[in-house]
């Protein structure tokens, strides 16, 4: 639903820990929704909804939940583990959001993973890290 993925965006994205651990500037966020642009540097995140209601916006219905995937990506598993934590501090356990039109009771972080990746052009090691958000209870205001 676009106005809880634009709450998970912005409340990461305006967060000075987060800009100040992937170096986000005001025209790159570091944040980007099921791919990140070529070329861009790490460390940065990648978001997507996983699974959820497929409904326009303009229908009035109540949604048990919404999951969204987060995948971290860093060069070192330090910087990837900070990010974490940060998002973990934003959004874990947030409680009773209100939102323009609807409202969440609760954002959960589920499960998490820890991967080593070979960039297969530099070699270099590319740590990431990927976790799941629950968004749960969104009601109709």
């Amino acid at each position: 639903m676009k106005e809880v993925k634009e709450w998970l965006y912005s409340t990461i994205t305006e967060d000075a820990t987060f800009q100040s651990l992937t170096g986000a500037t005001s025209t790159d966020k570091k944040m980007y929704e099921i791919s990140p642009p070529e070329k861009v540097e790490l460390p940065y995140v990648v978001y997507q909804m996983s699974s959820g209601p497929i409904l326009p916006e303009t229908v009035i219905v109540e949604h048990p939940m919404e999951f969204y995937t987060l995948h971290i990506f860093a060069t070192s598993s330090l910087v990837a583990e900070n990010i974490f934590n940060r998002i973990v501090d934003l959004v874990h356990n947030q409680t009773n959001v209100e939102l323009t039109n609807w409202k969440f009771l609760r954002a959960t972080i589920g499960s998490q993973n820890d991967l080593v990746e070979i960039d297969s052009k530099s070699r270099r090691r590319i740590f990431h890290k990927t976790m799941m958000i629950q968004i749960s209870s969104i009601l109709r205001k």
